[in-house]
């Protein structure tokens, strides 16, 4: 875990107490007063309901209106047209797109093999350009991309990764210790304790990769709806690498 201060050190070090996460806190309590006890304790009253959540009644109101979306949809058949291509040695996926670079659609079959019969066996390419491409590393995890990440690769449900990742954050016996090995798992924010990134990140990849591998610390992507109450989810520290500690985790909590 990253050291903490204590009351004293933290009172010799005041900092800045931002009014905006003040004013955001006292307006999520109002919401609890007005919402979680009058509108949950009528509800339960009349429909047996167990809460009226901010949370649950507008992730319900957006079920519902996907669901009525989906009941409505009228579904459409097209065709589209693409090949395989073998470029010195290598397959390589062609499609047919208009001048914009979007993929034509055919309203019949018969419409697309019609076209699909005039492309010859040889293609002949009339210009190539190279370019230089650079991939900057994806945002640092949230609830939500940690959830899509662990079913991408793991096939895992909701439940089984906030299960592990709750357990992570609570702590795992480690040889007799228990410690968390990530910070918060439920939160919005990509961003990123600067004391973790150069007290930690920086050292570590220099370490294991090299210098040139060490970037710049990007900000976090906030929106009006980002609260940012807590930071990314990330580990809690860079010496207990996964492999380190998979005696002491089940397979979920390894591949979380």
């Amino acid at each position: 875990m990253l050291p903490t201060l204590t009351a004293k050190e933290a009172l010799a070090h005041p900092g800045v107490i931002d009014l905006d996460l003040v004013e955001s806190q006292l307006t999520r309590r109002m919401y609890d007063r007005i919402i979680g006890f009058k509108l949950s304790g009528l509800l339960s009253r009349k429909i047996g309901a167990k809460s009226a959540g901010r949370v649950q009644s507008p992730a319900l109101k957006m079920i519902v209106d996907n669901d009525k979306a989906v009941a409505e949809w009228v579904p459409e058949n097209y065709w589209t047209i693409s090949v395989q291509l073998k470029v010195e040695g290598k397959e390589v996926s062609a499609s047919l797109v208009d001048e914009k670079g979007k993929a034509i659609e055919f309203k019949t079959e018969d419409e697309a093999k019609a076209v699909l019969a005039k492309i010859p066996n040889t293609l002949s390419v009339f210009s190539l350009k190279t370019s230089k491409k650079t991939i900057a590393p994806k945002d640092p995890l949230t609830t939500s991309t940690l959830q899509q990440e662990a079913s991408r690769l793991y096939h895992l449900s909701t439940s089984k990764t906030m299960e592990a990742a709750q357990k992570l954050y609570e702590g795992i016996n480690l040889g007799g210790e228990s410690i968390g090995l990530i910070t918060y798992m439920r939160t919005d924010s990509t961003r990123l304790s600067e004391r973790f990134y150069h007290v930690h990140a920086v050292p570590f990849i220099k370490e294991r990769f090299g210098e040139q591998f060490i970037g710049s610390m990007r900000s976090a992507k906030k929106n009006s709806l980002t609260q940012d109450a807590h930071e990314a989810i990330r580990p809690t520290g860079t010496h207990r690498e996964p492999r380190l500690v998979e005696q002491y985790l089940t397979k979920e909590q390894y591949n979380v």
